[in-house]
């Protein structure tokens, strides 16, 4: 059981997120649903409230990831490691470094062991299509019908595919919703263009992503009058712009088709606004597709805020 108490957490972030790209990010009510097309199973996972305990380090629940909830937290390493309520002991859950050495996958169905692979993979599902995904694969010498086959992640959106045993050969839970910070991932045959925003305290910039998703419908012919493809916007609460991407630089002026399908990204650094010295400070992040006049448009907006990067405990 553990002996310390929950104690106040005074920071945004987890203190994993720190230290760059995370494959499981851990805040307060992010969710991920995944679905398996033969059978429509679904399976959802969620992260609860954080718990702070006297030694410094922060764990969230999390329930739908492994045979249990779990007290959870992304370690100095990057590593995913849960927290043993007995002995209050750290183990590790799922490791994100990629190596030829089997590790020990404790609470899926199966007495497993997996192995993180160095080669990246992309993947493209009803969620979203992303490069370089990570890919993890499991092995059990005691199931032959149940336990994981391999799973997938992507950097600073958490798994987007499990691929699993059972007595009718593979089924594959694909990412189909998630609501990971202020980003939504939603899948379907809607088309939708989407922002996430990752912040980064040690740049003091948001990793912005553009993503076209077209679901299931082909790409589209697009006609731009210039080389931009893109322009973004930070406004304050009163709707001033406070950043705009394109103002200090030049496009050439020369028309051309771009097609535009499902897997169209960009990623931007956009810098963090000056300090206000409102710690609550609220803004909004607009961004689109510079069209011509007369051609589809492609917009869509979230909410930012600056995070408090500093973590401190209550006693």
């Amino acid at each position: 059981m553990i002996r310390s108490l929950p104690v106040a957490l005074l920071a945004t972030l987890s203190a994993g997120a720190l230290y760059g790209a995370t494959y499981l990010p851990l805040a307060n009510g992010n969710t991920w649903t995944y679905r398996e097309a033969t059978t429509g199973q679904s399976l959802t996972v969620r992260v609860g409230v954080p718990l702070a305990l006297r030694n410094g380090r922060v764990y969230h629940s999390l329930n739908g990831y492994a045979q249990k909830q779990l007290w959870v937290r992304n370690d100095e390493n990057g590593q995913l490691v849960y927290l043993e309520e007995d002995s209050e002991r750290e183990t590790l859950l799922t490791s994100f470094q990629p190596g030829e050495a089997w590790w020990t996958s404790p609470y899926r169905e199966c007495t497993q062991q997996g192995q993180t692979q160095a080669k990246r993979t992309p993947y493209n599902g009803p969620g979203g299509s992303w490069e370089d995904t990570l890919v993890i694969r499991y092995r059990t010498s005691i199931c032959n019908d149940a336990g994981l086959d391999h799973e997938q992640y992507a950097e600073n959106i958490g798994m987007v595919r499990r691929v699993v045993h059972s007595i009718a050969g593979p089924r594959a839970y694909e990412l189909v919703y998630a609501r990971v910070g202020t980003s939504i991932i939603e899948g379907g045959d809607r088309g939708r263009f989407s922002i996430s925003a990752v912040p980064d305290p040690r740049l003091r910039q948001w990793q912005v992503t553009l993503r076209v998703d077209m679901g299931f419908a082909p790409s589209i012919p697009v006609r731009f009058p210039s080389s931009q493809d893109y322009d973004l916007i930070v406004r304050n609460s009163s709707g001033v712009s406070v950043y705009t991407w394109s103002m200090f630089r030049s496009f050439a002026q020369a028309e051309r088709v771009v097609n535009i399908g499902t897997g169209w990204t960009a990623t931007i650094d956009v810098p963090w606004p000056a300090p206000t010295g409102d710690p609550n400070a609220l803004y909004t992040l607009e961004a689109f597709l510079t069209t011509g006049i007369d051609q589809p448009k492609f917009a869509a907006t979230t909410a930012l805020v600056v995070p408090q990067v500093s973590i401190g405990l209550g006693l």
